[in-house]
């Protein structure tokens, strides 16, 4: 009986492995892992690398105050969404020069230290701004009613 005792004695007091207990090695390692999850190339590409749907005349505007393709697009994303939001009815391609006159009054108000939030908060706020304004008069344009202005200007 003595041989069925040692088996069961063993069970209750399990050997651990030197490998499986907390190491310093073991800590090293895992710093390692992190630090190899870095790119090995530089994470700032240049406006050449911005994809297609964004308007050269828009990147001309914006390139030289910023370099990197992603503030550009960052840029360029705050212009879509404001757009999208007012659910104006001409594509977004035609109102470039309204969204480059955003970018120059934001740009504007940077230079003169008037702006509180960020850049880009400004800039979709100017965008919306004046996107709201294309957006009444399209709405203006839609509506059929009495033209009391323009009535008497052909009678006399």
């Amino acid at each position: 009986m003595t041989s069925t005792q040692t088996p069961c004695s063993a069970m209750k007091n399990p050997v651990i492995p030197a490998s499986e207990t907390k190491n310093i090695e073991t800590k090293e390692k895992i710093k390692t892992k992190i630090l190899r999850k870095q790119p090995a190339f530089s994470p700032t590409l240049d406006y050449s690398y911005l994809p297609d749907y964004i308007p050269r005349d828009f990147i001309q505007a914006v390139k030289p105050f910023f370099t990197t393709a992603a503030e550009i697009c960052s840029l360029w994303q705050k212009a879509r969404v404001a757009y999208k939001k007012l659910n104006i009815e001409k594509p977004l391609e035609m109102l470039i020069p309204e969204v480059i006159q955003g970018f120059k009054i934001t740009v504007y108000q940077y230079k003169l230290q008037k702006i509180r939030t960020s850049f880009a908060q400004y800039f979709y706020g100017v965008i919306y701004g004046m996107l709201t304004v294309e957006r009444r008069r399209e709405s203006y344009s839609n509506v059929l009613g009495y033209d009391w202005l323009n009535e008497g200007s052909g009678e006399s």
